[in-house]
């Protein structure tokens, strides 16, 4: 009997490169608490003081909508690298998932190269994104040229956060690696003049200062901690205290961060969209926490909530549902809302608080696990009390 041997099956290496590429961006696109934040924040940052709080500026060499687009999208392009491709690589190491990808028959290189090209198609995306967004509402007008140079930073540009992302990832663990890639980021926000102004800084960190974003987006997030006196505050935390727990519950303590967080945000963009115009600053929580006040209706819609009612010199409660105690309040703010527009002065930002409301409804379902739901409905039969 004469022995026969069949010739070992051609590889297609790019296509595993490919395949590998396709299913790591797939993988990261499917991860709302890195999407959401990556592809959001450049322009909304970049809408908001970019294009509409700089519509009054007086003309002259220095054009906003222009310089802030490249301020905005090289800011843009350190999250795919620092926590997109650092992050992704300290959690592969950590559950075994890159031991399990060096023993599979796939190209040595597959894996880092994936990534890398996942990194850099999250920088293109983002350029396509702050590009629409400046030639249709900013109406930046650049050259051929100009538009191909921007490209080019972005695309290229990730690469050196990527290899900071890589040597977090190499020697931090998964739990880790955010917090480390946070630090590594205050040192570029000190560069860009958040604590310290720029005028103030070294010769070498005042040049690469405009390469970092702006330091005043700061204030959407710092705002979110500030109150007009003890009133202000005292009433936000009662409603935070009301509603947020159950909310958190569904959650995890990350993910209850950065929804409240994006609530916060969306309830600045809201109040600026309705009046860009006022040069009055806005403060308080209520914002984030008509999210949180939205994402309860969502979740426990028919919890009953014991609400203090005056009548007379008399307080009484009533069980109401959630549901119609949050729609009524919903109903209100947005007749204080029209009753607002044109008006001068400061006063309550009643848009702010249906912007957040409507981010948490939105929001509330990329974020909220329907195990935690269902065990919080089992474990917390009592109703919360609104009153006395």
């Amino acid at each position: 009997m004469n022995a026969a041997t069949a010739p070992a099956p051609r590889v297609d290496l790019l296509r595993c490169y490919a395949l590998e590429a396709k299913l790591e961006f797939l993988r990261m696109l499917r991860t709302p608490a890195f999407v959401l934040p990556t592809l959001l924040f450049p322009p909304m940052f970049y809408l908001l003081f970019g294009v509409m709080l700089a519509r009054g500026s007086s003309p002259g060499a220095y054009q906003p909508a222009v310089y802030l687009l490249a301020t905005y999208n090289v800011f843009g392009v350190m999250a795919p690298g620092l926590f997109g491709f650092g992050v992704t690589v300290a959690l592969d190491r950590e559950r075994g998932w890159h031991a399990l990808k060096r023993a599979m028959p796939m190209p040595p290189g597959a894996w880092l190269a994936a990534k890398l090209a996942m990194a850099m198609l999250f920088a293109a995306v983002i350029f396509a994104i702050m590009a629409v967004v400046a030639i249709a509402i900013g109406g930046v007008q650049l050259a051929p040229s100009a538009w191909a140079m921007l490209f080019a930073v972005d695309v290229l540009g990730v690469l050196p956060f990527c290899a900071i992302g890589l040597f977090v990832g190499c020697v931090v663990d998964g739990q880790g690696a955010p917090a480390i890639a946070n630090l590594i980021y205050l040192p570029m926000s000190l560069a860009s003049g958040l604590w310290i102004p720029v005028e103030f800084m070294p010769e070498l960190v005042r040049d690469i200062a405009p390469l970092i974003a702006a330091p005043f987006w700061t204030t959407l997030f710092t705002s979110m901690f500030l109150h007009g006196g003890w009133m202000h505050l005292l009433g936000n935390m009662w409603f935070l205290w009301l509603f947020g727990n159950n909310v958190k519950d569904s959650m995890t303590r990350p993910s209850y961060l950065l929804f409240y967080l994006l609530c916060g945000l969306a309830a600045a963009f809201a109040q600026v969209v309705a009046d860009p115009n006022s040069g009055i600053p806005m403060v308080g929580a209520s914002g984030a926490i008509s999210g949180v006040m939205g994402a309860y209706l969502v979740l426990f819609p028919r919890v009953k909530v014991f609400t203090a009612v005056p009548l007379g010199f008399f307080i009484t409660t009533m069980a109401l549902p959630a549901w119609g105690m949050l729609v009524y309040w919903m109903l209100l703010q947005f007749v204080g809302g029209l009753g607002s527009i044109g008006a001068e002065g400061g006063g309550v930002a009643f848009w702010a608080h249906v912007g957040g409301f409507v981010a948490g409804i939105v929001l509330v379902k990329l974020f909220a696990r329907r195990d935690r739901v269902e065990a919080h409905k089992h474990t917390h039969w009592r109703p919360q009390r609104a009153g006395f």
